[in-house]
């Protein structure tokens, strides 16, 4: 579990593909996947809801969703998540899921 880690996981490459910083190496959800060896379905991406939620990691759930899609595409089928209660509306998860999961 990553967040409140400064600029770290706030683009889909960090978020995905190769993560950001040097204080955090080997821990984008490909890298994880590739240097922990943990099974892509093993893997779940979450992601505070609101900028309040949070002192950084945010990034608008619409980006988070097309990210999600680009990790799909490479093999990721784990989940995914928004949190906190009660800032992850209904509305918020079908964003997420709609370009990876729709419904």
């Amino acid at each position: 579990q990553f967040y409140n880690q400064g600029s770290d996981y706030i683009t889909c490459p960090s978020l995905i593909t190769k993560s950001a910083s040097g204080m955090f190496p080997h821990t984008s959800l490909v890298e994880i996947h590739q240097w922990s060896y943990v099974p892509f379905n093993k893997l779940v991406v979450g992601k505070p809801a609101l900028k309040i939620d949070t002192n950084s990691g945010w990034f608008d759930v619409g980006l988070v969703s097309g990210c999600l899609k680009t990790a799909k595409n490479m093999g990721w089928n784990g989940g995914a998540m928004l949190w906190q209660y009660p800032d992850a509306s209904p509305a918020m998860i079908k964003t997420l899921r709609s370009q990876t999961w729709p419904v």
